[in-house]
């Protein structure tokens, strides 16, 4: 029954992630996370972020850093703490 449950689990975990065939945002609607007010604030927190080894899909090599392009949904989103 254990088994069973395991199993079972390892497969909803499974279903719930999706590989894009082609890239969901044609490159020229990306912009640098550099060149975003919140893309800047976020690369100054990064490194204070706890440092945990989880590889959800085995691509470690997809960090945010510098390099990263990002779709901008809203230049003036101010969220409500």
């Amino acid at each position: 029954m254990k088994t069973w449950v395991i199993v079972a689990f390892a497969m909803v975990l499974a279903s719930c992630s999706y590989e894009f065939d082609e890239p969901p945002f044609p490159k020229d609607e990306l912009t640098k996370i550099t060149e975003t007010e919140f893309g800047k604030e976020l690369l100054s927190h990064i490194e204070n972020f706890p440092d945990i080894d989880i590889e959800q899909d085995g691509n470690s090599e997809e960090n945010i850093n510098e390099d990263t392009w990002v779709y901008v949904v809203s230049d003036d989103y101010r969220p409500e703490y």
